[in-house]
């Protein structure tokens, strides 16, 4: 037992040495950021580059940007949005999204834009909760009184859809007791 105790402070003491000389080697550094906070995308036009930690040989990749938007163009096949809110018999609320014109395509997300696809993005009381790759999503809970419900559609490259100026979004409001 001793001995294994021994080898594990000595693997941990060699495995975070190497990590560590590996990553001032490279220059690498931890930034983080929440996605979640709506905050922080207003305070910057895009996120700070991410430096990739694998290696000193690979490239940095640019992360995306929430701010920027899509012009849809007008007409009998501009896309829509239309949102149901249920209650889950069992405990939470089940979002239906109901696009027109629009589909999602998770298996292209991060990808360069196609026309009429994509993902939507839900919010609660303004805070982003989740990126949506299909019609259905699971609320588990919501906070007390008063909550607004939105959802928006975004292109594969996660630009915010605009019609006429506007986002293309719905949004209800529920009251929770």
């Amino acid at each position: 037992m001793e001995r294994t105790i021994a080898m594990l402070l000595i693997g941990l003491l060699f495995g975070g040495g190497i990590g560590f000389v590996t990553a001032a080697a490279t220059n690498s550094q931890f930034e983080p950021h929440d996605h979640g906070n709506p905050a922080h995308h207003a305070a910057a036009d895009s996120h700070a580059q991410v430096q990739n930690t694998q290696s000193a040989g690979m490239s940095q990749m640019a992360s995306h940007d929430h701010s920027e938007t899509l012009t849809a163009t007008p007409g009998p096949e501009a896309p829509s949005l239309t949102m149901q809110i249920i209650a889950d018999p069992m405990t939470g609320w089940n979002v239906h999204l109901m696009p027109t014109h629009f589909a999602f395509a998770p298996e292209r997300a991060s990808t360069k834009n196609i026309a009429g696809e994509g993902h939507a993005h839900l919010y609660v009381n303004g805070e982003k909760v989740a990126r949506v790759y299909g019609p259905w999503f699971h609320l588990s809970s919501l906070p007390k009184g008063n909550v607004e419900i939105r959802a928006a559609l975004y292109s594969n490259d996660h630009k915010g859809l605009t019609l006429n100026g506007a986002a293309v979004e719905s949004v209800q409001t529920l009251t929770i007791e």
